[in-house]
């Protein structure tokens, strides 16, 4: 029985994917590269993002990832509020709260940032928690999602993982949660169907799940 939904964040509450793409093309025109494709952003973008951005060429000309993660944070931290929440996810979250399943948002990304993207939503009394890490390296949330789950007492098959990455499903798994992946998210479909944990098209399929 699911007692707590583990969300993801960007991608799958908030829809930036296309705004986090032009931020790459962004860095990438800053040092004179080739931009890429929406669909090349989602057939390429992982976790660690480390390994995403050597894969765009900037270490090849001497650009650290020290820099390419200050970059990015930069241009991000300039315009995130253009972003819309995916569709359905205030009456989603209502709903869920109706019900008295716990909700929190588990990220890899910095934690306090986390607290002003859901404080300007006003998604703040949906949630038990805000966990995210203490740097902008975006190197993975399994541990973190792992001691939270610990702190909470929480059993396998009784949290339920939302996202919209790989390394979403690889979080749940290593929970022993339930996955369920969003398709419209920062990775296409097609690489998420391989995983094996069940797909949805928006976030409002969330309480078909939960009360079938």
């Amino acid at each position: 029985m699911v007692k707590h939904i583990f969300w993801d964040w960007n991608g799958t509450l908030l829809n930036d994917a296309s705004y986090c793409a032009s931020i790459i093309n962004r860095i990438l025109s800053d040092h004179d590269l080739s931009p890429i494709s929406y669909k090349q952003y989602r057939h390429t973008f992982g976790f660690p993002v480390k390994s995403f951005y050597k894969t765009l060429g900037l270490s090849s000309i001497g650009v650290s990832f020290e820099e390419t993660s200050n970059d990015f944070i930069k241009y991000y931290q300039e315009g995130w509020k253009s972003c819309s929440l995916q569709e359905g996810v205030l009456e989603t979250l209502e709903e869920i709260s109706k019900f008295g399943v716990d909700q929190s948002i588990i990220t890899a990304g910095k934690e306090n940032l986390l607290g002003e993207y859901v404080n300007y939503f006003d998604l703040a009394q949906y949630f038990n928690g805000l966990v995210g890490v203490s740097h902008i390296h975006a190197s993975g949330k399994e541990a973190r999602a792992t001691e939270y789950a610990k702190s909470l007492d929480l059993k396998s098959g009784e949290v339920l993982m939302i996202g919209d990455t790989i390394h979403d499903h690889e979080v749940g798994i290593a929970l022993g949660a339930e996955v369920l992946l969003v398709k419209n998210g920062h990775q296409e479909p097609e690489r998420l169907k391989k995983l094996g944990s069940r797909l949805i098209g928006s976030v409002n399929e969330v309480l078909n799940f939960l009360w079938k």
